[in-house]
């Protein structure tokens, strides 16, 4: 009985080790070590997670490659200490664009079947050195500035506006680094901290400013360590400020501009939250939108939990990137349109005149 009673202990102990982890079947007189079998990493809609890049990148980008159903398709990196990865891209996708998590080892050449591409917030190589100077220096930066340079949105939240400024895509008035993004301060910190502010649009003509109003207020939150926007480049400065190259400002509820704490967290210069590229296709922004675009995020909300689900305000910059995917898409469209009427313009013109110069000759 006793031989039959461990018998039952032991199937059911097998049963049961794909649910738990690796343990052992203690007894005075017997040691048993049951071991579950490895199990490999998944792919889930949301995020790739590739165990072996070289073997598997392959066939999935294969599979975006097919993806021929007219989205707008965005790629939100993942770098090494990225913590904001699926907030981002959940704001995306609530929006209509399809968002694909790619770790920063991918395929780097598939990257450019994306539409556009999000850098969220978090510690990247654990702000080594100084934060998102690492990142700024991975192969995969490289395609991501090629691309910003054909034109396709690039949007860099906390951490990513860092890796951003590090490369030297914003301001890029001179392309090079032009700015930097040094620690906090403020008269309770120097250094992290977090907290909610208000930031004015002071230029709703970019790719992720078009669906606000201009001079309108909004509130994010801010969580970051290094995010006050320096430079000693007079020119910068005038270029910064000619160009209108400042997205948002930190202000007050009224959205007058006050330097000093708390309407400016941490001292940065002129009160810049974010700044465009020269082409206005490129945002680096320090407080984070992805918190605060549905109405339950915001500080003071009651309401029910349908009205919880409403959009809020920071999703506005995601529905501004996709209007601004589409509308270049239309722009591109319109231009190949137009070239190929231009094409076949010349082509019955050249006809005209050589059936002209036919009839001449065959009249001699």
């Amino acid at each position: 009985m006793k031989k039959t009673h461990r018998a039952g202990r032991a199937g059911k102990a097998s049963k049961m080790k794909s649910n738990y982890p690796s343990h052992t079947s203690h007894s005075k007189h017997h040691r048993k070590t049951v071991k579950q079998p490895r199990i490999p990493y998944k792919i889930r809609e949301e995020k790739i997670i590739i165990e072996k890049p070289m073997k598997k990148e392959k066939n999935m980008f294969e599979q975006v490659e097919r993806r021929k159903d007219g989205s707008v398709r965005i790629a939100v990196l993942w770098f090494p200490g990225t913590n904001c990865e699926e907030e981002s891209a959940r704001v995306a996708r609530s929006v209509g664009m399809k968002a694909d998590i790619l770790r920063w080892n991918v395929d780097i050449a598939s990257l450019r079947e994306y539409d556009g591409y999000i850098l969220p917030g978090g510690w990247s190589y654990e702000d080594r050195i100084r934060a998102g100077v690492i990142a700024s220096r991975d192969p995969v930066m490289d395609i991501i500035k090629a691309q910003a340079d054909a034109g396709k949105p690039v949007l860099g939240i906390c951490n990513g506006a860092q890796i951003l400024v590090e490369k030297g895509m914003v301001p890029d008035t001179k392309h090079d680094i032009e700015m930097a993004l040094a620690p906090n301060h403020n008269p309770l910190v120097s250094g992290y901290y977090c907290s909610w502010v208000r930031i004015k649009v002071d230029n709703n003509r970019g790719a992720f400013t078009s669906a606000f109003k201009q001079h309108e207020v909004i509130e994010l939150p801010v969580a970051h360590g290094e995010g006050r926007f320096v430079t000693a480049d007079n020119e910068t400065k005038d270029k910064i400020r000619k160009d209108s190259l400042v997205a948002f400002r930190y202000c007050d509820e009224d959205g007058k501009i006050i330097e000093k704490f708390p309407t400016n967290p941490n001292g940065t210069y002129s009160n810049i939250a974010a700044v465009y590229n020269a082409k206005g296709n490129v945002l680096a922004i320090m407080p984070h939108p992805e918190r605060a675009s549905w109405m339950k995020q915001l500080p003071g909300f009651f309401g029910s939990a349908k009205e919880g689900e409403l959009p809020a305000p920071g999703r506005k910059i995601f529905q501004s990137m996709k209007s601004y995917i589409e509308k270049s898409r239309e722009d591109a469209e319109k231009a190949e349109h137009d070239k190929r009427r231009l094409i076949l313009a010349q082509q019955q013109a050249l006809a005209r005149h050589a059936s002209s110069s036919a009839s001449k000759k065959s009249g001699k």
